[in-house]
């Protein structure tokens, strides 16, 4: 109960169904003052009258003062702690997650009587654990397999390609071309960029698609390509933002990629020739392989843990989990190119098993979350920068503006959340194969 509202409120629940619930408040008259008084007093503290020290102006007075603003601030202060104290009352206030069927504005707060409230709870399910030892589940291989190997080095192949040049060729689709940038407006020459690498697909900044290919389409090494442009903002000079211009790209010459060689990689990575090359892409592989097994023990878990010890969710839950998880394919599917009229006939015909799988994934989330509470999974601020820094390294953006980023609109609250769940499922994997290692151990070998 909040330190200023002293009378107390009764409660009663009636079950609705899984984890939903009606609450009936027995609200007395002087709570409802206490509650309305207290909100008039913090709303009005920093009002200045004539006659009276600031934050002594009496409740009437003040409440006419600050007239309609204040009412809206009224009913949500009394609203929020009656529900509370109503929620604490039941027993269910650790589980609140979402009040339904309340209309605020229906309720007279000036009647000087008692007040009836009744409102609608949606809570989160109680999730029992069983004992690590109930749950068996097996370690797999995580040895990569030749073909992880060939395709790993493919990968690496293409990303670390040649370019080697093509005597007398154009510049056509798979064939860019190197050469020196310089932007020209009215004749004079601005920033340039020597060592650049051009190809029909990618337009520079500032250029149209179509000028942008018609004027590199068929160069040849020594020619020029004069590409118009506009100069648009963040251009280095910022006196042409704005203006036309040209880009001029002098070709060196015109190259083909082809796939690196082991040893070029190796060389590239700083690595001692092939063969330690392919122990790093089998040592990556491994770690990758290991990372996936104990991703698949946790869900093998996590079923387990289900169909011990079951439980049900609140079917509002489910269905809004369910539209919120549609909506979102559809619109990617939608900019992506599908018709959308196409993409909801086929969410509706798949509306069953999609609602299955947001449930299954529910239940999922608040037996890790009850893992998580019961071996006191926590993430610091060390870890939280950890992870931003090696975020902001895979995308090139400097740390402390990632950093910042995240504090905006509670992502970093996201961001620990995520983490958390990664954590658990470690934790979850590490406690169960513990609770399995003195069984196995007592088996002995096996023939």
């Amino acid at each position: 109960m909040s330190h200023h509202a002293k009378t107390p409120i009764q409660a009663e629940k009636e079950d609705l169904g899984p984890c939903c619930y009606r609450i009936v408040a027995r609200v007395p008259a002087a709570r409802v003052r206490e509650e309305t008084d207290h909100a008039v007093r913090r709303a009005a503290a920093g009002l200045k009258v004539p006659g009276f020290r600031p934050g002594k102006v009496p409740t009437k007075l003040a409440r006419e003062l600050l007239g309609p603003s204040v009412e809206a601030e009224v009913r949500e202060h009394l609203f929020q702690h009656v529900i509370d104290d109503a929620l604490r009352a039941v027993g269910l206030h650790a589980r609140a997650m979402k009040i339904h069927a309340l209309d605020p504005d229906a309720y007279d707060l000036d009647a000087g009587e008692d007040l009836e409230l009744t409102f609608e709870v949606e809570t989160s399910p109680e999730v029992e654990l069983p004992e690590w030892k109930e749950i068996v589940v097996e370690k797999g291989d995580v040895t990569p397999t030749e073909e992880q190997v060939r395709r790993a080095l493919a990968a690496l192949a293409e990303q670390h390609e040649r370019f080697e040049e093509v005597e007398g060729g154009e510049l056509e689709e798979g064939f860019p071309a190197e050469g020196d940038l310089t932007f020209v407006r009215d004749g004079v020459e601005g920033p340039k960029a020597e060592g650049l690498r051009l190809d029909l697909d990618t337009p520079i900044y500032g250029a149209e698609p179509e000028a942008y290919e018609a004027a590199l389409r068929r160069k040849r090494a020594g020619e020029e390509a004069r590409i118009p442009v506009t100069f648009l903002e963040g251009f280095e000079i910022e006196d042409w933002v704005g203006h036309s211009g040209e880009a001029v790209f002098a070709i060196r010459r015109v190259v083909q990629p082809r796939p690196a060689t082991e040893e070029e990689i190796a060389e590239d990575l700083r690595l001692d020739g092939p063969e330690a090359l392919r122990k790093a892409v089998v040592e990556q592989l491994t770690r990758q392989n290991e990372a996936e097994d104990r991703d698949r023990m946790a869900r093998e878990i996590v079923e387990r843990i289900l169909a011990l010890k079951p439980f049900e969710l609140a079917e509002r839950m489910v269905d809004e989990e369910a539209r919120a998880t549609t909506e979102d394919r559809i619109q990617r599917l939608v900019q992506a190119g599908r018709p959308e009229e196409e993409v909801r006939k086929e969410a509706e015909e798949h509306a069953a098993e999609l609602r299955q799988a947001c449930e299954q994934r529910l239940k999922h989330w608040f037996v890790l979350r009850k893992v998580a509470q019961q071996e006191k999974v926590r993430v610091s601020e060390s870890e939280l920068k950890r992870a931003v820094a090696q975020l902001a390294m895979r995308q090139g953006l400097p740390p402390d503006d990632l950093w910042e980023w995240f504090q905006e609109d509670d992502r970093l609250e996201e961001l620990r959340s995520d983490i958390v769940m990664d954590k658990t499922r470690r934790v979850l994997v590490d406690r169960v194969l513990e609770a399995q290692e003195p069984a196995v151990l007592e088996e002995g070998p096996t023939a």
